[in-house]
């Protein structure tokens, strides 16, 4: 199966809608969803667009262990199984 690679004109694309974004970090800060920082639903929209669709949306496994999806049953569950490499292909 041949793989898409989005090349350096899409990654270039990324690169500028984020412009707006970098001047409110600093050296030492980085950018988690919710922060005003964050890309927009429109900016990840547009580079999705760039790259003929290819994003893929995940949730990290570890998430239920964390507000605001803090699941207690569900976190115990992941954290029993996280040294076993298949919980990371889920």
């Amino acid at each position: 199966m041949r793989r898409y690679s989005p090349g350096l004109a899409a990654l270039t694309t990324f690169a500028s809608l984020l412009a707006g974004a970098r001047a409110t970090e600093t050296a030492d800060c980085r950018c988690f969803p919710g922060d005003a920082c964050w890309p927009t639903e429109e900016t990840w929209t547009s580079f999705n667009a760039s790259v003929n669709g290819n994003l893929i949306r995940t949730v990290p496994i570890g998430s239920v262990c964390h507000d605001p999806h803090y699941d207690e049953k569900a976190c115990e569950a992941v954290k029993a199984k996280w040294r076993d490499t298949d919980i990371q292909y889920v």
